[in-house]
């Protein structure tokens, strides 16, 4: 190959493309493929477990709290990054209701979990996809969780413990309460608009302040692309030191928490979780090389949306060669980000 590594320099929300020269100087044709690799970032996180979660009685009020939380953060081990609304080049709070035009999702209880319900589309969640979610009352969407898992009792994230679901997101974890007496309007809805799907927890309080105009409207909302957006309305049935809000993944030993038990949710507040930027391209993505021939294929690097640092990357050629049947060109592109 020709060059060995590639390395790009853009502004934020640029493009560019290099020219990859793959020869053959055997004697029979080279049958091969191409591939873009975005290697994982080197986040770290902190996992905990059943020994640090403190489970809960029923209206027992949370005495743990939590660090000060942040307006951004991440990247964990996959490489999810988060940032709200109150933090420069952050999401834009844009409210889409559908209590009118969603499907009602028939909660009518305490500690519920009702599903499987359609995305809409298959979704991409830490290197999985989903085309279902289950809800939960208590303010979580899982993947892959059980009816019978309905825990109440918010902890930090990510954790193993065994009452914390996998595949989680958390978008305001506490004792809610659906029960018909206590909240009569609470509602949940779901719809798939053609470009996301929006979940919807609507006039719902918490179980300590049950019985009161006290209530929460907030949003989870998945794209194709992988991001997800958490969106609060009105957050009224809110103590100081409660919820957590994050995500983590299947096996529960990765992942990103925005709030633990801290003064942190408020009205008109968007949080927007990224997946790892998809910043490589290439093709053709396969071919056939005649002896003494060469392929040109076609590196594209893309900025679109990515902060300022280091993305590092590689392309991966799988082949017949019996001797080198695959070889790994980095291809690295440092961003310079935009104020």
């Amino acid at each position: 190959v020709s060059p060995e590594q590639l390395d790009v320099s853009l502004l934020t929300n640029t493009a560019t493309s290099r020219s990859l020269r793959v020869s053959n100087t055997g004697g029979s044709n080279y049958v091969f493929t191409a591939e873009p690799v975005a290697l994982t970032p080197t986040g770290t996180v902190t996992v905990q477990g059943d020994a640090d979660n403190v489970d809960l009685a029923k209206d027992q009020p949370d005495v743990l709290t939590g660090p000060a939380p942040l307006s951004a953060g991440g990247p964990d081990v996959f490489g999810y990054t988060f940032q709200d609304s109150d933090e420069p080049g952050g999401p834009v709070f844009a409210w889409t209701d559908i209590s009118g035009t969603g499907t009602a999702i028939p909660f009518n209880g305490d500690d519920q979990n009702l599903g499987p319900f359609p995305v809409g589309f298959d979704f991409p969640y830490y290197g999985a996809t989903f085309n279902s979610f289950r809800l939960c009352t208590n303010g979580w969407l899982t993947f892959t969780a059980t009816n019978t898992q309905t825990t109440f009792t918010n902890t930090t994230l990510p954790n193993t413990g065994t009452s914390v679901p996998p595949n989680l997101l958390a978008a305001f974890w506490d004792d809610l309460d659906y029960r018909v007496a206590q909240a009569p309007n609470a509602r949940a809805y779901y719809r798939y608009d053609g470009a996301k799907l929006i979940v919807q927890f609507h006039n719902v309080p918490r179980r300590l302040e049950s019985g009161t105009t006290a209530t929460n409207t907030f949003q989870i909302q998945l794209f194709p692309n992988g991001t997800i957006l958490y969106q609060y309305l009105t957050m009224n049935a809110v103590l100081k030191n409660s919820a957590t809000i994050g995500m983590q993944n299947a096996t529960r030993n990765d992942g990103l928490q925005v709030n633990f038990n801290a003064n942190y949710v408020k009205n008109d507040l968007a949080i927007r979780f990224l997946p790892p930027a998809k910043f490589l391209t290439v093709n053709p993505a396969s071919g056939t090389v005649p002896p003494g021939g060469f392929v040109d294929l076609t590196v594209g690097f893309n900025a679109a949306g990515l902060f300022g640092g280091l993305y590092q990357g590689l392309v991966r050629i799988n082949g017949n060669d019996p001797v080198l049947p695959q070889k790994n060109v980095p291809a690295n592109l440092t961003v310079t980000g935009v104020p």
